[in-house]
């Protein structure tokens, strides 16, 4: 992506999408690039490393080889720290290592260069949860700091050719951690709703109604589970509540409709509410163009078919929808102007 005329007024510029499980940054120079929101922080003489604390995919693989050796997460070496829980800071400290570790390997950087960020932030995030956001950039380094409402960056991205105000969509971010509803242009958020939910629970929730079922499952086979299965073909089809599992193998699409099904039908419910607080002509948009998800849950299978059935309006799922909001950050970077009027200056 060419630099705009924004590249003088902004300096070295990154955008920055922080996840509570993955931060993405675009660069020119590389795009987007993913890093686990993870530090991993070692006791002195654990022998894990030399250094006290490392971020992201070094992070796991420190904590991975300690659980290996015995030594276990938290006990007699590496603790791993989350520093961005449902959407806002929880642990500034590690959230500032975080951006230090990826200003510091940014390909914009140069010697004694501060760069210049473009951070999105979902809906729902109060002001002292922005100002955490802000104080962690600053102390990592980051010279000039936007904020940009993450809807309207998803938006920007789904609007085809020239920046400016494109239709109305009505997005749903389904992020880790929590939900973002919202319909907007690439030029604002017209209404918007999040919810404290996410991946995280969809697998939380199926977990539970799995070991009902006589299986016990971990986190990380319910989201494979999920993100293999998905929801089946008839999302009216439901498991027998009889049914007993005995192996993995035999979860079938049907039994994780039945467990998931309450959970994204209440989403449903706030699109809805979402949509009842749209303006007239912004409500025409979005029955025109249906609704847009984003976010890595929203490559569930049977997802969007669930979701349209329901609310009776088409439901899509955007092309590499994990990437959607810091492409969408990006592009303001190439508009001054429509950065200004959307973007808030830290």
């Amino acid at each position: 992506m060419p630099l705009g005329p924004l590249g003088k007024a902004f300096g070295q510029q990154l955008a920055l999408d922080p996840g509570s499980q993955t931060c993405r940054v675009f660069a020119a120079s590389t795009g987007v690039v993913a890093i686990p929101s993870l530090v991993a922080r070692v006791e002195p003489g654990s022998g894990a490393l030399r250094r006290s604390e490392v971020v992201g995919e070094e992070a796991i693989a420190v904590a991975s080889r300690a659980q290996r050796d015995g030594a276990g997460v938290g006990l007699g070496g590496v603790t791993l720290s989350r520093p961005i829980v449902r959407g806002a800071i929880a642990d500034g400290v590690a959230a500032q290592r975080v951006f230090t570790h990826i200003f510091r390997e940014s390909p914009v950087r140069k010697w004694g260069a501060r760069p210049s960020v473009v951070c999105g932030i979902g809906p729902g995030i109060t002001g002292t949860e922005q100002r955490a956001f802000v104080d962690a950039l600053d102390r990592s380094g980051a010279k000039r700091i936007k904020l940009v409402p993450s809807l309207a960056a998803c938006a920007l991205t789904l609007e085809e050719g020239a920046a400016g105000v494109g239709r109305a969509r009505l997005i749903v971010e389904m992020g880790y951690e929590r939900i973002g509803i919202g319909v907007a242009t690439g030029a604002g958020v017209i209404v918007s709703a999040g919810l404290w939910l996410g991946g995280y629970d969809l697998d939380r929730v199926l977990v539970g109604a799995l070991r009902r079922r006589g299986l016990d499952v971990t986190f990380d086979q319910a989201r494979a589970l999920r993100e293999g299965l998905g929801f089946p073909d008839r999302s009216a089809e439901t498991a027998d509540e009889d049914d007993e599992l005995q192996e993995i193998d035999d979860v079938l699409p049907r039994h994780v409709g039945a467990a998931l099904r309450p959970f994204v039908l209440y989403v449903a419910d706030e699109i809805r509410e979402v949509l009842a607080l749209t303006p007239e002509g912004a409500a025409e948009d979005v029955l025109g163009g249906g609704v847009v998800l984003c976010g890595g849950a929203a490559q569930t299978p049977g997802l969007s078919s669930l979701l349209g059935e329901d609310l009776g309006v088409e439901v899509t799922t955007a092309s590499r929808p994990t990437t959607v909001r810091v492409r969408g950050l990006a592009r303001y970077l190439d508009y001054p102007d429509l950065l200004d009027e959307v973007g808030r200056e830290a």
